[in-house]
C-alpha cells in the first residue's frame, strides 16, 4: 500500500483552491461585485433599491483539474499549478454568464433595457442607458457611472465613439445635464434613504 499525505494534500489542495478563487474575478466586472458569505442555507434574498425582493437559490460552480500521474512525477506540484490559470478562466466563464443570465432576467423584468434594435451604438442609446439607471455620487459629487461591458467584436468601435463623443461640446452639455438631473435624483434618494436601526 502506497502512503497517503493527508496533511500535505489538504495544505495543497487549500493553496490550490485559493489561488484560483483570487485569478476568477481577476481583469472582469467579477472584480467589483460585493461579496457576502454566506454560512448555512439553500438561497439567498436580494432587495433592490426600488424595494423589490428576489428569492434565488445558490448556484454551484463546478470544474474538473485533470493531472497526469507523468505530469505529477516528474513535475510535482508545479504540474497543478500549472493548470490553473486554465482553470480560473472555466471558473469565470460561467459566472459571468450567470451574471449575464440574471441581469437580462431583471432587465426583462423591470422594462429597463435599451435597444439598438440592429442599428449602430449611438449617443442617443448611451444617453437612453444612462437615463434608465441610477447614478450614485462619490463625496466629491462625482457621478459613478455605470460599468458597460461590451461584446469583445464591438469594443474598440464602441470605446472610439465614447471618446469621440467626450470631446464633442453638444454631445458633453447633453451629458452634463442628465448628470445634474441624476445628482437630484440621488440627492433625493440619500435624503429619504431609511437608516439602519
Amino acid at each position: 500500500m502506497l502512503p497517503d499525505f493527508p496533511t500535505v494534500k489538504r495544505k495543497w489542495s487549500n493553496l490550490f483552491v485559493r489561488s484560483v478563487e483570487e485569478k476568477v474575478p481577476q481583469g472582469t466586472i467579477l472584480s467589483q461585485i460585493k461579496k457576502v458569505r454566506h454560512f448555512e442555507g439553500d438561497g439567498m434574498e436580494t432587495r433592490r433599491g426600488s424595494g423589490d425582493t428576489d428569492q434565488s437559490e445558490y448556484q454551484e460552480f463546478c470544474q474538473i483539474l485533470a493531472v497526469h500521474n507523468c505530469d505529477v512525477i516528474e513535475k510535482g506540484p508545479t504540474a497543478f499549478l500549472e493548470k490553473l490559470d486554465s482553470l480560473a478562466e472555466e471558473f469565470r466563464k460561467e459566472q459571468m454568464q450567470m451574471i449575464l443570465n440574471q441581469v437580462s432576467e431583471s432587465v426583462a423584468r423591470t422594462g429597463n433595457s435599451v435597444s439598438a434594435q440592429g442599428k449602430e451604438f449611438s449617443f442617443e442609446h448611451l444617453l437612453a442607458v444612462y437615463e434608465k439607471t441610477d447614478i450614485d455620487f462619490d463625496e466629491d459629487g462625482k457621478p459613478s457611472l455605470p460599468v458597460m461591458l461590451l461584446p469583445e467584436s464591438k469594443k474598440d468601435e464602441i470605446i472610439g465613439k465614447i471618446r469621440k463623443w467626450e470631446n464633442d461640446s453638444d454631445c458633453k452639455r447633453r451629458l452634463n445635464e442628465l448628470i445634474d438631473r441624476k445628482k437630484k435624483d440621488w440627492l433625493d434618494r440619500e435624503s429619504h434613504r431609511k437608516l439602519a436601526d
